[in-house]
């Protein structure tokens, strides 16, 4: 895709959809400018306590919904579990997912970053010696940082064509697994420890 925020074409000449594209990646730059203001706290205290993940991302999420509505700005909110957490934000078609991570790491579950969703990234570096705690703001195309975006697609292409031969031999060997179950699922993670 077409990084439109480094085009220095006038409003009149771009299309409706590069414009939204502008005008969310502008927006994401005000969010981003507005959270070092907004947010005071120690983001160390959003570290995982007692392996309960999803209250340290709850409260992060938490941190963020706050901010958005300090700026006014209305979104969608997603469902537990779903992607997206803020949808359409400002209605501008701009989405952002709210990760918290401990370390070098952040898992993406069931979904594959990419340019068309915002990441607002809570590094605690609780687990790591050398960094700093820190917050991350990038969309997914900058976080997987592939070298070539077309073999990016074809690997991933054939992965997916994999899982589902997976997912086929399963099912035809259902009756032959007794009470077993058995799930392939693809969980994305990316290692954002160059980022800070």
């Amino acid at each position: 895709m077409q990084n439109y925020s480094k085009l220095n074409i006038p409003w009149t000449q771009r299309s409706p959809i590069a414009a939204k594209v502008l005008e969310a990646e502008a927006l994401f730059d005000k969010i981003k400018e507005h959270f070092h203001k907004f947010y005071q706290g120690d983001i160390e205290l959003l570290k995982t306590e007692g392996g309960a993940t999803q209250a340290a991302a709850a409260d992060a999420e938490g941190i963020v919904a706050s901010m958005l509505s300090d700026m006014g700005l209305s979104s969608e909110r997603a469902k537990s579990q779903d992607s997206k957490d803020f949808r359409n934000v400002g209605n501008t078609g701009l989405d952002i997912e709210v990760k918290k991570t401990d370390s070098n790491v952040t898992i993406m579950n069931d979904t594959c970053p990419d340019e068309t969703i915002h990441y607002i990234i809570f590094c605690t570096a609780a687990r790591i010696k050398k960094k700093t705690a820190t917050v991350l703001f990038m969309n997914g195309e900058e976080l997987i940082n592939a070298p070539c975006e077309q073999k990016l697609q074809e690997s991933l292409q054939r992965i997916a064509e994999s899982e589902a031969r997976h997912k086929a031999v399963i099912k035809a060997e259902k009756e032959n697994l007794g009470n077993l179950e058995l799930y392939i699922r693809t969980r994305h993670s990316v290692k954002i420890g160059e980022f800070y």
